[in-house]
């Protein structure tokens, strides 16, 4: 049934780079106030996981650096970040 969704997702084009990660990281969106787009990743996970950030490049919030396409993310067991494109 997965597989079904998924393919129905893609032809609609429903399908966007959030539903091609997998638990435990988990991946929410939305606008700030400036309308720069916002990502949160949360590990749901009580170990490290690390994940290609496939997205533009922005400003991880917490750590107040730059994060580039493609780049590896660590994040610590139960941990998030958050990043903001730096485009509007």
């Amino acid at each position: 049934m997965a597989k079904v969704l998924e393919r129905a997702s893609k032809a609609a084009g429903l399908w966007g780079l959030e539903q091609d990660c997998r638990y435990p990281l988990i991946v929410k969106s939305g606008t700030n106030e400036a309308g720069r787009e916002i990502r949160y990743f949360f590990n749901y996970s009580d170990a490290s996981i690390s994940f290609t950030y496939s997205y533009e490049v922005g400003t991880e919030l917490l750590s107040n650096r730059k994060v580039c396409i493609n780049e590896q993310i660590e994040l610590d067991r139960w941990g998030v970040a958050i990043v903001e494109s730096v485009t509007s």
